[in-house]
């Protein structure tokens, strides 16, 4: 009699919460508000696209219209090595996952008509208040703040309400992605590179009369225009900074039409 009880209550367990199974080493997707989990730190999940939580407030558009376009030319097996190579990065918080690293894949392969992506479950933040989470989250620099002090707090509390699908466009993280491709700054591992950039870009921008309409109006004019200022002094602090362009004319303008073309 204990034995069967014990082994209703796994199994009552299991199908409650089926991102405790696992196969092959890849936890199956989480039920939202799961009460148990048996995924454990360091493990690669598989998400499903339309349960994932957002942690930053948007993505550009160009850059997931691009992976896009990528994604569907794939076979299968292609796509399985792409998307091994592309492991977002999520935390869990009462049974629910939050990507803090991967929102470009996420929106590009959900477009490209998948329904769930690999992800490294970095760490449980269930304990504490939702205040302490949010806290918790600019303090681990799982998430990037727009603006600063309460302000920022304030948009960071509406983000993670939305799911990662629902973010809105942030047409200068597109200039700043098609500005990184070309040359015109490394890419580094610094966390929230591209963030900086747009920031930079768009300040930059705005002081030369440029607008945001530009970049989507006119991609290829907008990242040009975005050279002149990528190697000056006063984007030298900028994670991947140039001091001098190792670009030419010629390279720019071929990575141009295969980024937008």
């Amino acid at each position: 009699m204990k034995n069967g009880f014990w082994f209703g209550l796994i199994v009552s367990g299991l199908l409650a919460n089926p991102s405790a199974w696992s196969f092959d080493g890849v936890a199956a997707p989480a039920q939202m508000h799961a009460k148990l989990s048996w995924v454990s730190a360091g493990q690669v999940v598989r998400v499903r696209l339309r349960d994932l939580q957002a942690t930053q407030s948007g993505v550009g558009y160009l850059e997931v219209e691009y992976r896009k376009k990528k994604i569907r030319k794939m076979s299968e097996e292609e796509y399985a090595d792409y998307e091994k190579k592309k492991t977002g990065r999520v935390i869990m918080r009462n049974g629910r996952y939050y990507l803090i690293d991967g929102n470009h894949m996420a929106n590009a392969a959900f477009r490209a008509g998948k329904t769930s992506m690999l992800a490294t479950l970095v760490e449980d933040l269930s304990a504490g208040s939702e205040e302490e989470f949010r806290h918790r989250l600019v303090a681990k620099k799982y998430c990037y703040l727009e603006r600063e002090g309460a302000a920022g707090m304030a948009e960071l509390r509406d983000t993670l309400r939305k799911k990662v699908i629902e973010l809105a466009d942030r047409p200068y993280r597109s200039l700043a992605w098609g500005a990184r491709e070309v040359g015109a700054f490394e890419k580094t591992e610094e966390d929230y590179a591209e963030f900086r950039w747009a920031r930079y870009f768009e300040e930059r921008f705005e002081a030369d009369g440029l607008t945001g309409a530009l970049i989507s109006s006119d991609p290829k004019r907008a990242v040009r225009e975005s050279l002149r200022f990528a190697h000056l002094p006063s984007a030298s602090a900028l994670p991947g900074y140039k001091a001098d362009p190792d670009y030419t004319a010629e390279s720019v303008e071929k990575k141009l039409r295969k980024l937008f073309d």
